[in-house]
Protein backbone atom coordinates (compact mmCIF):
# COMPACT_ATOMS: atom_id res chain seq x y z
CA UNK A 1 0.00 0.00 0.00
CA UNK A 2 1.19 3.14 -0.88
CA UNK A 3 -0.02 5.96 1.40
CA UNK A 4 0.61 9.91 1.44
CA UNK A 5 3.31 9.69 3.27
CA UNK A 6 5.50 7.10 0.86
CA UNK A 7 4.31 9.07 -2.12
CA UNK A 8 7.56 11.30 -2.21
CA UNK A 9 8.81 11.52 -5.93
CA UNK A 10 11.82 9.13 -5.72
CA UNK A 11 13.04 6.70 -8.30
CA UNK A 12 13.05 3.69 -6.32
CA UNK A 13 9.58 4.36 -5.00
CA UNK A 14 8.92 4.64 -8.59
CA UNK A 15 9.55 0.80 -9.37
CA UNK A 16 7.63 -0.06 -6.80
CA UNK A 17 5.05 1.62 -8.41
CA UNK A 18 5.12 0.21 -11.86
CA UNK A 19 5.12 -3.13 -10.17
CA UNK A 20 1.90 -2.73 -8.69
CA UNK A 21 0.23 -0.75 -10.57
CA UNK A 22 1.00 -3.48 -13.83
CA UNK A 23 -0.30 -6.36 -11.03
CA UNK A 24 -3.49 -4.23 -10.16
CA UNK A 25 -4.17 -3.55 -13.68
CA UNK A 26 -4.09 -6.76 -14.64
CA UNK A 27 -6.74 -7.65 -12.42
CA UNK A 28 -9.02 -5.36 -13.46
CA UNK A 29 -8.27 -6.48 -16.77
CA UNK A 30 -9.24 -10.01 -15.63
CA UNK A 31 -12.54 -8.87 -14.07
CA UNK A 32 -13.42 -7.00 -17.25
CA UNK A 33 -12.97 -10.52 -19.08
CA UNK A 34 -14.94 -12.88 -16.57
CA UNK A 35 -17.90 -10.04 -16.81
CA UNK A 36 -17.70 -9.09 -20.12
CA UNK A 37 -16.59 -12.84 -21.87
CA UNK A 38 -14.68 -10.28 -24.62
CA UNK A 39 -10.96 -10.98 -23.49
CA UNK A 40 -9.48 -7.76 -21.58
CA UNK A 41 -5.30 -7.19 -21.98
CA UNK A 42 -4.32 -4.33 -19.94
CA UNK A 43 -0.84 -2.22 -21.14
CA UNK A 44 0.75 0.09 -18.74
CA UNK A 45 3.34 2.62 -19.02
CA UNK A 46 4.66 4.96 -16.07
CA UNK A 47 7.20 7.02 -16.21
CA UNK A 48 10.29 7.27 -13.63
CA UNK A 49 7.90 10.04 -11.16
CA UNK A 50 4.94 7.66 -10.85
CA UNK A 51 2.97 8.85 -13.78
CA UNK A 52 1.60 7.48 -16.93
CA UNK A 53 -1.09 5.70 -18.15
CA UNK A 54 -2.87 2.19 -18.53
CA UNK A 55 -4.85 0.95 -21.91
CA UNK A 56 -6.92 -1.66 -21.87
CA UNK A 57 -7.46 -3.67 -25.54
CA UNK A 58 -10.92 -5.42 -24.71
CA UNK A 59 -11.79 -7.00 -28.14
CA UNK A 60 -11.15 -4.78 -31.11
CA UNK A 61 -11.90 -1.59 -28.64
CA UNK A 62 -9.64 0.18 -26.49
CA UNK A 63 -9.96 1.95 -23.09
CA UNK A 64 -7.31 4.25 -21.91
CA UNK A 65 -6.92 6.18 -18.44
CA UNK A 66 -4.18 8.49 -16.92
CA UNK A 67 -2.26 7.28 -13.91
CA UNK A 68 -0.96 9.92 -11.50
CA UNK A 69 0.75 8.96 -8.17
CA UNK A 70 -0.98 4.85 -8.31
CA UNK A 71 -2.01 4.14 -4.57
CA UNK A 72 -4.79 4.02 -2.00
CA UNK A 73 -4.90 4.58 1.62
CA UNK A 74 -6.22 0.90 2.17
CA UNK A 75 -7.06 -1.90 0.40
CA UNK A 76 -10.87 -1.25 0.52
CA UNK A 77 -10.57 1.78 -1.64
CA UNK A 78 -8.19 0.30 -4.10
CA UNK A 79 -11.10 -2.16 -4.15
CA UNK A 80 -13.80 0.03 -4.86
CA UNK A 81 -11.49 1.76 -7.33
CA UNK A 82 -11.15 -1.38 -9.08
CA UNK A 83 -14.36 -2.41 -8.92
CA UNK A 84 -15.70 1.43 -10.35
CA UNK A 85 -13.20 0.60 -13.21
CA UNK A 86 -14.36 -2.62 -13.72
CA UNK A 87 -17.90 -1.20 -13.99
CA UNK A 88 -17.47 1.74 -16.46
CA UNK A 89 -15.29 -1.06 -18.73
CA UNK A 90 -18.07 -3.07 -18.97
CA UNK A 91 -20.81 -0.44 -19.76
CA UNK A 92 -18.89 0.82 -22.13
CA UNK A 93 -18.41 -2.18 -23.57
CA UNK A 94 -21.99 -2.67 -23.21
CA UNK A 95 -23.14 0.41 -25.12
CA UNK A 96 -20.28 -0.09 -28.07
CA UNK A 97 -21.18 -3.61 -28.72
CA UNK A 98 -25.26 -2.51 -28.79
CA UNK A 99 -24.21 0.69 -31.34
Amino acid sequence: MVTKELRPKTRSLAIRIRTRCGGSYTAVGRAIEERSGVMASPTTEMKPMGNGRVLFTVGSWLFGRDVHQFGAETIRKLAEAGTKLVDDATAAIADVAWA
